[in-house]
């Protein structure tokens, strides 16, 4: 069955709580103290923490209960082992949150999202000095030091740091996902982080709001593809959703994305790309999948398919990572290409209709008898129309010229229809 720790986790984190139980608190509090618990307990709140849909942000601020709680009560070790890059990177998962939009979650909730970005920015002042502080302690045996659930790049193309029972070289230099270089340490122990100040993922709505919108479309675009995130929060996409209504930010977004949907791009980009296309068919312009999936030098379809047998052998986690998106988004691209098909109208299924319709007036008129009222088409009937019949009887004329009009309309709809 599941593990006790698992469900504990899970009762925190879906309860809907603003304040954990104490109940609950202690089984994780005391699970700290054991390396692999660590992991399970940081694997869980990275998963909670990256959590896409807005109707499920409570999960998000569950998480950040705990994290408060484990940094007060829980073992001293972790704090050390997230100063040292483990896990993943807190601060900026954190940093992120404090931009939390939940209408580009899927769902308008100004009471949630400033819930969540006050506790953000209340839990980011106070891991700053407590990491930095602990980033000055070593790391003790027992800190399980090369277990690391990010998934992290080595240069060419990237890695992902799995366990292992050596140390790396002093020239390793790793790279993770969210934008923070790997120090190599002393002998004996894991690299330490140190942020690259050259990538620069979290922007205030104020500095982009004030670029061109031109200029901003090609921001947002590199910050999406560039940062090296593996969990790409939707609130970096809204701009660009927005922008793809426009036919030539289209085009500017599609050129983005062949560039970094080639085969031979690091994964990491291709990771970010695949990602960008799929919130397009989810909430971007239809135009935007009609004009990817047609013939010429660039069909996202055919792209798709190809990525599926994407390649890189220094990581299968990458690698499959890659393929799996590929695969989903490639069988999404198909269906909507078959179900635009079945859509298309054919005349001759809709030929029954339009003869009912035709016919409907005659049919008034059979069933109300010669007598019935005129219709304004027949009230006056033309000179032709008069001379043509000139010679039919003369009883009934008006509810007989109203019954020709209507069968000479039904006739040319069956003509049309033919």
């Amino acid at each position: 069955g599941e593990q006790p720790l698992k469900v504990y986790l899970r009762r925190i984190t879906e309860s809907k709580v603003v304040e954990i139980p104490m109940e609950l608190l202690t089984p994780i509090i005391d699970a700290s103290h054991d390396s692999d618990y660590r992991r399970d307990i940081m694997k869980h709140l990275r998963e909670c923490l990256s959590e896409p849909t807005g109707k499920r942000w409570h999960r998000i601020y569950a998480g950040m209960l705990l994290i408060e709680k484990l940094l007060d009560k829980g073992a001293h070790v972790l704090v050390i082992e997230l100063a040292h890059g483990h896990h993943f990177d807190l601060i900026q998962k954190v940093s992120l949150l404090e931009h939390f939009d939940s209408a580009a979650r899927g769902v308008a909730n100004p009471w949630a999202q400033e819930m969540v970005r006050n506790k953000a920015n209340e839990l980011r002042n106070a891991l700053v000095p407590i990491l930095d502080k602990a980033a000055q302690e070593e790391l003790p045996p027992d800190a399980g030091m090369f277990v690391r659930d990010n998934i992290s790049s080595s240069s060419p193309g990237g890695s992902i740091a799995t366990c292992s029972t050596t140390a790396p070289s002093s020239s390793a230099s790793l790279n993770s996902p969210d934008g923070v270089s790997m120090a190599a340490g002393k002998p004996g122990q894991p690299p330490r982080r140190k942020r690259d100040s050259s990538i620069s993922v979290v922007s205030s709505p104020e500095t982009l709001a004030a670029l061109s919108p031109r200029t901003r479309l090609q921001s947002e675009l590199k910050r999406i593809t560039e940062s090296g995130i593996v969990d790409i929060p939707p609130e970096f996409f809204t701009f660009v959703v927005e922008s793809s209504r426009d036919t030539e930010s289209r085009r500017v977004i599609l050129r983005h994305c062949q560039s970094c949907l080639e085969t031979r791009s690091k994964w990491q980009r291709v990771n970010a790309a695949l990602a960008l296309v799929d919130m397009m068919i989810q909430r971007g312009s239809p135009q935007f999948v009609a004009e990817a999936t047609q013939s010429g030098s660039f069909n996202l379809v055919k792209r798709m398919w190809q990525l599926q047998e994407f390649e890189h052998r220094a990581d299968w986690r990458a690698q499959n990572l890659v393929r799996k998106k590929a695969k989903a988004l490639h069988d999404t691209l198909v269906n909507q290409q078959i179900q635009a098909e079945q859509n298309v109208e054919d005349p001759a299924q809709d030929a029954p209709e339009h003869i009912g319709e035709a016919f409907e007036g005659l049919r008034a008129w059979a069933e109300s008898g010669y007598e019935s009222a005129p219709s304004e088409v027949s009230s006056k009937p033309s000179s032709n129309d008069l001379d043509e019949f000139d010679d039919e009887p003369k009883v009934g004329n008006r509810g007989f010229h109203r019954g020709q009009s209507d069968f000479c309309d039904a006739q040319a709809s069956l003509d049309d229809v033919h």
